[in-house]
């Protein structure tokens, strides 16, 4: 039923239609009538139909929620981002140490004994890189690549010109890189230099006919070798390359200087992200439960979302009640005797709202972090969901809530459910909307009749008045 001032409003609208005394609007009066008849189911069913929408709002406002707390758990299943590692304490102009989540805390004193170099050799000089050489012809460069097991290789110079020969060189693809430089400003001193790689094992040897020079001895400028350092004391360490990640496990040196001062690497593990997500767990769980009791709570004007859910109880508990058994979920890869939340002082009060036992926390973060993080991750980081090995209570978890927003999780279906009656009521407006038209023309036609009859009936008083006038006149 339409509200009582409006039902008024209609009825005026019709009485000042009639205008009585003065003719009938019929236009207005068809129009006021057939509102009259039609508004109030038509005012029905689009409350109704606001009222779904906003709920469709509200389960978005459910499911973004639980969105948030997966990303929590997502945290919990990769190893990673448990933990920060970093480290301090060196000279960077002697080296870099860059930690990786393998690497384990601890001081580590490095000497940069040497470092790696490569070979590198030039040729004898050429007045532009142009020059015609061999006559133009094409030739050979003959290459001896390594010490303790040299291969052989020849490479054919096509272009018979220095250009030519860097070409062919970095165009084998042997590990070798070539490059014209000039040494002269009037630009007609030019060299080819030719570099390997470092380490003492890639060694070479080039020579060609004609001679370019490569095989003089004076023309060689640096000669392969590997670099050495210490750690900890344990001397004689060699590496072909200045970046050495295979020494100290979980951990990357790049040389960068001669030093015979050590330089003590520093490498500290925090797991001050695991804190914060703990924390943040607790903190989203508990603005969820505000959302989800606000949402049911009909009597609330906080929000136009407020009450929207107050018919769905049911849905809203049950959720509440899934997501806060996350809590006591049993982890597929426990540790140390570590098999859920609570284990790390996880629990709710009497209001239902989560809490964090700091105290606790503490002692667990203290005493037995690795195993947590085991719990939590399975030792894994960007582990597949299709992967048939234990995840880990952070991906135990993530599936879970997944599941609850899936396309036939509960949400989604009352979604698509309400969404039905959103279109079904989108049609029955159209239905009585047209009906209201259809009631409208009725009416126009009901007293475009009547009022045709009366102005019949008002000629015909006139015509026989202006008889008897006539009449009467006659007769005096």
């Amino acid at each position: 039923m339409p509200p009582v001032d409006q039902t008024s409003t209609q009825t005026s609208g019709i009485l000042r239609a009639l205008n009585v005394g003065s003719g009938v609007d019929i236009p207005a009066l068809a129009q006021g009538l057939a509102e009259a008849e039609n508004l109030p189911r038509i005012q029905s069913v689009k409350q109704s139909k606001a009222k779904a929408e906003i709920s469709v709002s509200a389960y978005g406002l459910v499911s973004n929620s639980l969105g948030s707390i997966k990303e929590v758990f997502d945290l919990f299943s990769n190893k990673s981002s448990l933990h920060k590692i970093t480290s301090n304490g060196f000279d960077t102009n002697v080296l870099t140490a860059v930690p990786d989540s393998a690497a384990t805390a601890g001081e580590y004193a490095v000497t940069v004994n040497a470092l790696a170099r490569a070979t590198s050799i030039r040729s004898d000089t050429f007045t532009g890189t142009d020059q015609v050489l061999n006559g133009g012809a094409a030739f050979d460069l003959q290459l001896s690549l390594g010490v303790s097991s040299p291969v052989a290789h020849t490479i054919t110079v096509t272009q018979a010109d220095p250009a030519g020969v860097v070409a062919a060189i970095n165009g084998a693809d042997l590990g070798l890189k070539a490059s014209l430089i000039n040494k002269s400003a009037n630009g007609d001193e030019w060299y080819v230099l030719v570099q390997g790689a470092t380490g003492a094992d890639n060694d070479f040897t080039l020579s060609s006919v004609p001679d370019l020079g490569f095989s003089n001895g004076a023309n060689i400028m640096g000669t392969a070798a590997n670099a050495e350092f210490s750690v900890n004391g344990l001397t004689g360490i060699q590496r072909a390359t200045n970046k050495i990640s295979d020494a100290v496990p979980g951990l990357t040196l790049t040389l960068r200087q001669v030093s015979a001062t050590p330089q003590v690497v520093n490498v500290e593990k925090s797991y001050q992200p695991l804190r914060t997500a703990v924390n943040g767990l607790v903190s989203l769980y508990n603005d969820f439960k505000t959302v989800m009791d606000e949402l049911v709570n009909a009597g609330s004007e906080a929000s136009d979302l407020s009450g929207s859910l107050s018919r769905d109880k049911s849905l809203v508990s049950a959720v509440l009640r899934q997501v806060a058994s996350l809590v006591s979920l049993e982890s597929s890869t426990p540790s140390g005797g570590y098999q859920t939340l609570r284990d790390l002082g996880i629990g709710f009060d009497r209001n239902g709202r989560m809490e964090l036992d700091a105290a606790r926390f503490d002692t667990v973060m203290n005493n037995d972090v690795d195993h947590v993080v085991q719990m939590l991750s399975a030792g894994t980081d960007n582990q597949s969901e299709l992967d048939p090995n234990p995840k880990g209570l952070g991906m135990d978890a993530g599936l879970i809530l997944d599941d609850m927003v899936a396309s036939g999780g509960v949400i989604q279906l009352r979604v698509d459910s309400t969404n039905a009656r959103i279109r079904k009521y989108e049609n029955e407006l159209l239905a009585l909307e047209a009906r209201l038209e259809t009631a409208r023309v009725r009416y126009l036609q009901q007293f475009a009749a009547m009022e045709s009859f009366v102005e019949r009936s008002a000629g015909i008083g006139n015509y026989l008045e202006g008889q008897f006038k006539a009449m009467e006149n006659a007769y005096k």
